[in-house]
């Protein structure tokens, strides 16, 4: 009598998991960011602001380990400023999303919130 998972919750997790790990191995980290900013919290569609918001807000996002690094003070300083402006998205469930996101980018950044901003 096992239920099935939802594919559609399988596949976030699949993704979400790949973009870890992909993070974690990155080496140009700096451009990772900004695309995730630019392509992801800036994007016209909706759907892709709330999805980066979203995988943002994800424990396992390696937010830990990269926030704290100097050399990514400045993409990390326009990805928070990003999120801030994502909370007054027009869409409802971008801004909901937002509203997850930021005290997980706090915990991330830590002690080096205020050079990040």
């Amino acid at each position: 009598n096992r239920q099935s998972a939802d594919p559609k919750v399988a596949v976030r997790k699949a993704a979400s998991q790949a973009l870890s790990a992909y993070l974690a191995s990155a080496a140009d980290l700096p451009r990772v960011l900004r695309r995730v900013t630019v392509g992801g919290i800036e994007s016209a569609d909706w759907r892709l602001r709330q999805a980066a918001l979203l995988y943002l807000s994800l424990p396992n996002a390696t937010l830990c380990r990269v926030a704290s690094e100097p050399r990514l003070q400045a993409p990390i300083a326009d990805l928070a400023a990003a999120v801030v402006s994502a909370l007054s998205d027009e869409n409802d469930a971008v801004s909901s999303s937002a509203s997850q996101c930021l005290p997980r980018l706090c915990e991330a950044a830590g002690e080096s919130w205020p050079a990040v901003l």
